[in-house]
């Protein structure tokens, strides 16, 4: 066999695996380019065992939260309530029309529908709706626009929760399913409601914490700073194992969030924790760059699909070649 057909057959048998490699990189991170730009307003918090048996709380509730630095008109804004394998509703008692502003930095209070029992209000509220939330199980879509959402995926959500086993929508795995006297909330850090599309990392089950729009959170780029790097490394940093990429989305949606001052305490300080947390952030990055998303614990999408579909294609092709030149030379 002569040189140059030789040199033409090692290219074509090396170019799936180039292909496969930059093309699973590329989709990775134009994914997490895109959860970094998500995320203004979120759900922060949902309670569905308002007035049961044994419950203090009267209300069941929803909570949102203003990440951005700016207040939001909520003019037309909705929330959608549907049981966990159905469909969205226009019925009254299955939507809230939101009002008013969320402020910078700030909650905003949604109180629901009232059980028969429980003997405990809710801090100042900033709109009243009549959704009946389905306990552990059940859908929430926040929308910008009066506009019926169909999939978690429609063009007018700004959040979406699937929660528990029965959700047939979410942001890539359904949230976990809270018991009684306990609500579903995301992890709030420096000022920041992480929010990284992952219904099952973002929310955890907690205690029941209902926090009005009177209760702004403000945080100094000291402050900022410091809790970013003890969210590195004594609470997300620690849970990297085996999910490096759902980790590195919520370190990353913090980091590219709190503010440039912050950002240069962390990026520049010698104290041990900031340099600890810089070390971690180093190794996930390198993980990130290196490791092809054929191994990595994630969900797979169309364009993933589509870069195996390519692989599979091209070597097909090399093999036909090596085949036909084989047969030529013997």
């Amino acid at each position: 066999m002569s040189k140059p057909i030789k040199k033409l057959l090692a290219s074509l048998l090396v170019m799936p695996v180039i292909v496969g490699l930059n093309s699973s990189l590329k989709l990775n991170k134009e994914e997490i380019r895109a959860r970094a730009l998500s995320g203004d307003v979120v759900i922060s918090e949902v309670f569905a065992y308002g007035g049961e048996s044994g419950i203090p709380l009267m209300y069941d509730f929803i909570e949102l939260y203003n990440n951005t630095a700016y207040d939001i008109d909520l003019t037309n804004w909705v929330i959608w309530y549907a049981p966990p394998a159905s469909s969205f509703s226009p019925m009254v008692n299955e939507k809230t029309n939101l009002q008013g502003t969320i402020k910078a930095k700030s909650y905003y209070l949604i109180q629901e529908q009232k059980g028969t029992g429980g003997y405990n209000g809710l801090p100042p509220t900033d709109v009243v709706g009549t959704i009946q939330i389905g306990y552990s199980y059940f859908k929430l879509a926040l929308t910008n626009t009066s506009a019926l959402p169909t999939l978690s995926t429609s063009p007018n959500v700004v959040d979406f929760i699937g929660a528990g086993a029965y959700a047939n929508d979410y942001e890539t795995a359904s949230a976990p399913q809270a018991a009684l006297q306990q609500s579903i909330s995301r992890t709030l850090v420096a000022g920041l409601m992480v929010d990284s599309n992952n219904n099952a990392s973002d929310f955890k089950v907690t205690s029941v914490t209902p926090t009005s729009s009177m209760s702004p959170i403000i945080k100094t780029a000291s402050e900022q700073a410091s809790e970013f790097a003890d969210f590195v490394v004594n609470t997300e940093g620690l849970n990297a194992n085996g999910k490096c990429e759902a980790v590195k989305a919520r370190l990353d949606f913090v980091y590219t969030r709190i503010s440039d001052d912050a950002r240069l305490i962390v990026d520049t300080s010698l104290d041990s924790i900031f340099v600890d947390a810089r070390a971690r952030m180093s190794y996930l990055s390198s993980w990130f760059s290196t490791t092809p998303t054929t191994v990595r614990p994630r969900t797979s999408n169309k364009k993933d699909y589509l870069a195996i579909i390519l692989i599979g294609l091209t070597s097909i092709t090399s093999l036909l070649v090596f085949v036909f030149l084989k047969k030529k030379n013997t």
